[in-house]
């Protein structure tokens, strides 16, 4: 049986499909696809994109990748605003968003989670809050490094 999300308040528009907010595009770097929701992060040359991960602080991420770009592919990095996906596995290991939960970058590169990093050097970073099972609002704060 599929899961059935819950229903929240309707917050995003019919201008905001996908992602409503801010964003850019920049080659992925990352060696492989990034799928759609995947946190993103600067490339250590200054150009380009790779997959986000709080296990290295040397990745804090500044946005979410929209839609999958394979390696070498333009990427479209949504940096704050409401972002939508049907389904979210790929990124967070469950089909929909936890309930009105806190998203923090993963430890593992391209993911998210609604458990912070505890570990010395690790980094603490919200990403978003889910205002729907399958909407989160991007809203990036600065990485604290553990």
């Amino acid at each position: 049986m599929a899961a059935t999300p819950t229903e929240y308040p309707d917050f995003i528009t019919e201008e905001s499909p996908g992602g409503g907010g801010q964003s850019f595009d920049a080659e992925n770097k990352s060696g492989g696809i990034m799928p759609a929701g995947s946190p993103a992060a600067i490339h250590q040359s200054g150009v380009g994109v790779i997959s986000a991960g709080a296990a290295d602080n040397s990745r804090p991420g500044v946005g979410l990748v929209l839609a999958a770009a394979g390696d070498g592919e333009a990427a479209t990095v949504v940096t704050e605003g409401p972002m939508s996906l049907d389904d979210w596995i790929e990124v967070t290991g469950t089909e929909f968003l936890a309930a009105r939960a806190t998203y923090y970058l993963g430890l593992d590169p391209g993911t998210l989670t609604t458990v912070p990093p505890e570990a010395s050097s690790q980094i603490a970073q919200v990403i978003g809050w889910a205002i729907s099972p399958t909407t989160l609002l991007i809203q990036i704060d600065s990485p604290l490094e553990l």
